[in-house]
This record gives structure tokens, sequence and C-alpha cells, in this order.
């Protein structure tokens, strides 16, 4: 039982170790900027130029590209392009906005407002004290409260309550740390409306993620906590090129395969002779040399 225990603790770590803890499990950062990252799948084969600029992506989709923009990201694959631009303005708003699925989603930021601008949707999130605290859509609302002695928060929302209790953690695979639920009770946080890590833009082999503003406890949300936008855009069949298949000339001769003789032609090789083993005498004397010419 030991060992059971032993093997499944290991084969933990290892999954662990292996998830992408900017992207999500079974994913692979190819860009990671202030507003979220450009990820493939595992499976896949990259390569990037020595700049970081440009990312070429082989999967069983076929090939896919990524390329740094003057505002943000273009991603190239065989069934859709999908486009992220970010703006800055003057008065210190910022949008980011995703063109996928032929539709434009829009992330915007202004001064204590946050804002998600979907085709059919808009959720209003308010900012405090540079965090973000509460939401407000169509699917309910939420509001959160900080709480003095450590890093801990009280979650209200028509579900219930949540107080959920925080520390640090370092990442494994990049720079800096991430915080981590310690101590969660009440209600369970997937009940609460938008209480999310990010959106999520799926296009298969490649994708991007949008993480939400700062947030202890949003942070600390692994990646079933998000919010998913997939494809509907099918990818196109691989095509399989046949070989054709020439006809034989019929006046053209047949190699016969060098195991073969079917006419018999081939020379019969008696036993080697040498001065050890001579040709026993022609007692019928047809020597050909032996016979005087007429």
């Amino acid at each position: 039982m030991k060992k059971i225990s032993l093997v499944l603790a290991c084969a933990a770590t290892l999954q662990i170790a292996r998830a992408d803890e900017l992207s999500g499990p079974g994913r692979k950062t190819l860009v990671n900027e202030p507003w979220g990252t450009v990820y493939c799948q595992e499976t896949c084969t990259t390569r990037s130029d020595q700049f970081g600029k440009r990312h070429y992506v082989t999967s069983d989709k076929g090939k896919i590209s990524l390329s740094q923009t003057l505002d943000g990201w273009l991603v190239q694959a065989p069934n859709q392009n999908m486009r992220l631009r970010r703006q800055l303005n003057l008065d210190g708003s910022e949008r980011v906005m995703v063109t996928f699925n032929a539709s434009t989603y829009v992330f915007e930021t202004k001064a204590n407002d946050y804002s998600w601008i979907f085709p059919g949707d808009r959720v209003f999130f308010g900012l405090r004290e540079g965090e973000l605290r509460s939401a407000l859509g169509n699917e309910g609302a939420y509001k959160m409260h900080k709480k003095s002695g450590g890093v801990a928060y009280d979650i209200e929302s028509e579900a219930g309550e949540s107080k959920v209790l925080l520390g640090r953690k370092k990442y494994t695979k990049f720079p800096g740390s991430h915080y981590v639920i310690v101590r969660q009770e009440g209600e369970d946080l997937a009940r609460h409306p938008y209480l999310v890590h990010g959106v999520l833009f799926d296009n298969g082999p490649v994708g991007m993620f949008i993480k939400m503003p700062r947030n202890p406890v949003l942070d600390a949300l692994d990646f079933s906590f998000v919010k998913s936008v997939a494809s509907t855009v099918p990818y196109p069949e691989a095509k399989v090129v046949e070989t054709p298949v020439k006809e034989r000339d019929p006046l053209q001769a047949v190699e016969t395969p060098a195991n073969e003789d079917p006419l018999g032609l081939k020379r019969n090789e008696g036993p080697k002779r040498d001065m050890k083993n001579p040709a026993p005498p022609d007692t019928k004397e047809n020597n050909q040399w032996n016979v005087v010419p007429k």
C-alpha cells in the first residue's frame, strides 16, 4: 500500500512539473506579456527566431505562424487568423482587443473600472486600491472584502459567502511568484459568477490567455476557473496525396528477379577446379582439341 501511495505521489509531482503555470496544463507559453500569454499545445513542435518576434508551430492541424505587430500579435492558422491589439491612451486608459471567430472581444480599463465588451454580453468590474473587488453582469454579481491581518478576503454573491486565506509560492518554470489558497471556508468558489482566473481563446493547437487585473484571489485560482471561448471555425481536412500508379507498357521487357532463370539461360557452373582437383579424363574422346580437322 505504501508503494502504491509513493507511485501516485510521484505521478502527481511529474504532472505538476509539466503544467505551464502561465498558460495552463498541457500548454506551452510562447509569449508572455503584461496582458497575458500566447501559447501552443505541448505536443506541437515550435521554432522561434533569435529576437522572439516570430514563432513557427508545427501541429497535427498544419503549420501555424505567430508574429509580433506594431500594436500586438498575429496568429495565422489554417482555419482562421487570431489577432490581439493593445491601445494605451494618454488618459491612462487601456484597451485590449482580440479578434477571434470573426468577432472582436474588448477588455477595457478606465480609472477604477474594468469591463468585458463581448458579442452580446458586457460585464462591469470594480477596482479598489488597485485591485479588482467586484463584478456585475447578466449572470449575477459578487463583492470582495479585504480583511486586515494577512492576505484574506470575504466574497459575497447570490450563491453565498466564502472566506479565503492566501499565501505565496514561487513559479517552477518562470521568474517571480503567485498566490495560492491556504484555507477556504464557506461556499464553493466556483459558484460565484465571474470569479475567474482569466479568459481563454482556444483555437486548438494555439490560443491566447487574457489574465484578470491584479487581485490575489483571482491569481490563486487554477485554470479550471476560466471563461473559455472556443473556436467555431473548423480546421480544413488534411489533404491525402496519392501517388499515381503507372500502367505497364506491354512491349517493355520484364526484368527477371536475380534468383530466377525461367528459360534456363544461366550458365551451370560445375565444381571449381584447380591443380589439386583436375577435371576427369575424357574417356569418350569428345574433346574438340584432340580431333584433327578435315
